[in-house]
């Protein structure tokens, strides 16, 4: 049975996977698809956490596009997550969207 809802192991995120997802996803929030569950069911293998860029204070994002700029978060063995500018550390992106 497929189950788009399904637990989905994440798989690595490397800087080249980031690149082609990065310019993807910039070209999916051009055409108005700037929702979360969107995102994800298109990229069901990706943790993806949308937010405003505002939300994201003065953080520098790991990239930034046209519509919106990329972080990438690490989860610590506490169960913390971080942030990070390592794409081999990465567990997931937020997606901050620019106003």
């Amino acid at each position: 049975m497929n189950n788009v809802n399904a637990f989905h192991e994440p798989f690595p995120l490397t800087a080249n996977l980031l690149e082609q997802l990065g310019m993807e996803i910039d070209k999916l929030i051009a055409q108005g698809v700037n929702e979360q569950t969107r995102l994800t069911e298109r990229y069901p293998n990706v943790r993806i956490t949308l937010c405003s860029e505002d939300e994201m204070g003065c953080r520098e994002p790991y990239q930034s596009y046209g519509h919106y700029d990329l972080y990438l978060y690490a989860q610590q063995a506490s169960g913390c997550l971080t942030l990070t500018h390592y794409p081999e550390a990465s567990s997931g992106l937020v997606v901050a969207l620019h106003e």
